[in-house]
């Protein structure tokens, strides 16, 4: 009896054990609720850098360097890509054209930067920045706390035109006209900008080696300020006209305009680029003294050797002598009368006396 009273307490202890391990299992279920996938960001943060955003949204121009920074799952490879505002990572996820991937480091450091596409085009269209997780199956993808707004449907550009800001040199020319794209050391270059959104980015010129722009190639380049060291900045339209002056050094060069948002460790999100020659400004061709032109010699004058009358002379010089000659003559004169009347008279008078 005993023996069964001893083994009828061992069935309760487990039938307890399991009734206990079911309700803790119902507890756990009510409090975790069914299993689902994670939302956004519960796997990772991001955030855009630069362009610098004005509150949650960061603004430019199509092909505009966009700069972001997050933390990710350790060594997971990254696409990015971009949603609409009305729809989220999530919903609506587009890949970026490749390349298009970013390995986040062994802390979960992600960073990349790279040119908003042309076939997000809408102006001011907002957008959602995302990062889909490719190693890791079927994890959402990390979206951005902030979001683009799309200013412009093209990307920055330039255009350069010869501007002779020298001093005139009295008694020469005007300098040649270089043709497109070649400038003179020491004179200037008319840059014409467009899509530098938004209004009021201040720019910065450089001269370069290259098209390529890094950090090292905007370290090693040259800047390029205007005559008056004026600032040179965006209109309201993102458009600006400035005349810079080339620098002492000849040869082939590319002319380097961005934003003045670099950083130590990110560079400008406006870009743009031309490529120039300089050479040496020619001397200018002195003005040509003008020559007299022949006098022409009238119908029916005579030709060949003719005589220079001579030159006049001025009256009260010799006016003296004149005065004396007219009186000797006046004096003759009457003398030859007189002489030629007492002639007349003599043998008249004899005739009378006979």
């Amino acid at each position: 009896m005993e023996r069964n009273r001893s083994g009828a307490r061992r069935r309760g202890a487990w039938a307890g054990l399991v009734a206990m391990l079911y309700l803790a299992a119902l507890l756990g279920t009510a409090l975790l609720g069914t299993p689902t996938a994670r939302a956004a960001n519960d796997n990772g943060s991001l955030s855009i850098l630069l362009p610098k955003p004005n509150g949650d949204v960061a603004e430019g121009p199509v092909g505009a360097y966009l700069s972001i920074s997050g933390t990710g799952t350790p060594n997971d490879q990254y696409q990015l890509g971009y949603a609409t505002k009305d729809t989220s990572c999530q919903g609506g996820f587009t890949p970026l054209p490749s390349p298009n991937t970013t390995q986040a480091g062994g802390d979960g450091a992600l960073t990349a930067t790279f040119a908003w596409p042309a076939n997000a085009n809408a102006v001011g269209t907002e957008y959602n920045l995302c990062a889909q997780d490719m190693t890791t199956a079927a994890t959402p993808p990390i979206q951005a706390s902030n979001r683009y707004r799309v200013d412009a449907s093209s990307a920055p550009a330039i255009s350069t035109q010869y501007a002779d800001i020298s001093t005139p040199t009295p008694g020469t020319g005007a300098i040649p006209t270089p043709k497109a794209g070649h400038f003179y050391v020491g004179n200037g270059i008319q840059i014409t900008g467009t899509n530098f959104t938004p209004g009021g980015t201040q720019i910065l010129v450089y001269l370069s080696f290259t098209d390529q722009i890094t950090q090292n190639s905007l370290q090693s380049a040259t800047p390029l300020h205007t005559a008056e060291s004026a600032a040179i900045q965006s209109d309201a339209n993102g458009a600006f006209t400035a005349t810079v002056v080339a620098p002492n050094q000849t040869g082939t060069y590319y002319l380097v305009v961005v934003s003045n948002d670099r950083t130590a460790a990110l560079l400008p999100s406006l870009q743009a680029e031309k490529k120039v020659v300089l050479s040496i400004q020619p001397t200018p061709t002195p003005t040509p003294t003008p020559t007299p032109s022949p006098t022409a010699t009238p119908k029916g004058a005579p030709k060949g050797n003719s005589t220079t009358p001579p030159p006049s002379t001025t009256p009260g010089k010799y006016m003296p002598a004149v005065v004396a000659l007219s009186g000797l003559s006046i004096i003759l004169l009457l003398s030859g009368i007189l002489l030629l009347a007492s002639t007349v008279a003599g043998p008249r008078a004899r005739a009378r006396q006979q």
